[in-house]
């Protein structure tokens, strides 16, 4: 009975003591994971503060360790700020190199980098190969580390700044494929890109394009505002079409929008072009 006794209380605190290293085991590894992210938190903030490219690579290498994919993510926004897209479109090849997937964030700011540079073709293009799949890889994977609604709306916001691109150099034709794309990835334009799209094809005196973004803006339960039918207006005026001024005006007060200033200007312009 003694020796059974002894054994019994031997297997107690051996199992104890196996218990009570697994705890410190769990304990050291949390710490030291809890180090690694305060690491990588002070890099990314040291990463944002940069502008310069180069000295942003070489903070990258002294840290000595796997960068992270949010490292990565505040890289490309350096080479962004330091206006070299081209730069910062490769980042996303080291991102994949470095076993990670590419999100809607990053290659919105890469798609971003290029809209600053004027170079909104590229910027599409670049969104059509890579972020309509990093868009839809990051809704069903759990690899990526970035959250949700800040790379919805960073997404949200490069479609934005392309229909303004587009518009700005005259292709209406393009920044309605833009909001088409947009749609097609269920993601829901904002008045505001339905008035830049407006505005590039009455710009450009294709209003019947402009009554189609118009009509697709309603169909999808946007409200429109002042500014959105300003444009219409100026649309129809920029061709002469009166008749079709006045239809819109009628809209606009059946819908309880107050007119401004430049709706009146707009419309007395538009008799003016008829006449």
């Amino acid at each position: 009975g003694i020796i059974v006794g002894f054994f019994g209380t031997l297997l107690f605190w051996r199992k104890k003591l196996r218990s009570e290293l697994s705890q410190r085991k769990l304990h050291c590894v949390e710490m030291l994971r809890s180090v690694v992210r305060l690491m990588c938190s002070e890099l990314s903030a040291q990463l944002r503060r940069l502008s310069d490219p180069a000295a942003a690579e070489a903070l990258l290498q002294r840290s000595a360790r796997k960068i992270t994919h949010g490292e990565y993510t505040t890289l490309i926004g350096v080479y962004a700020r330091a206006r070299q897209p081209s730069a910062a479109e490769k980042v996303l090849q080291r991102i994949a190199n470095a076993g990670y997937r590419p999100t809607a964030l990053d290659v919105s700011a890469v798609s971003g980098a290029f809209v600053q540079q004027q170079q909104a073709h590229r910027a599409l293009e670049l969104f059509r190969l890579i972020g309509v799949a990093g868009t839809k890889s990051e809704r069903g994977s759990a690899a990526p580390t970035e959250n949700h609604d800040d790379s919805r709306a960073a997404t949200i916001d490069t479609f934005h700044s392309l229909v303004h691109c587009f518009g700005e150099v005259g292709e209406p034709g393009e920044a309605l494929k833009v909001l088409q794309a947009m749609q097609s990835e269920g993601l829901q334009p904002r008045a505001d890109t339905y008035n830049l799209v407006i505005n590039a094809c009455a710009q450009s005196g294709d209003c019947d394009r402009a009554v189609e973004a118009f009509n697709d803006m309603q169909r999808r339960g946007i409200r429109p505002n002042a500014g959105t039918f300003n444009r219409v207006i100026y649309a129809f005026g920029a061709v002469g079409r009166s008749d079709k001024v006045m239809d819109v005006f009628h809209v606009m007060q059946r819908l309880g929008i107050e007119p401004t200033v430049v709706t009146y200007t707009s419309m007395v312009n538009a008799f003016v072009q008829s006449n």
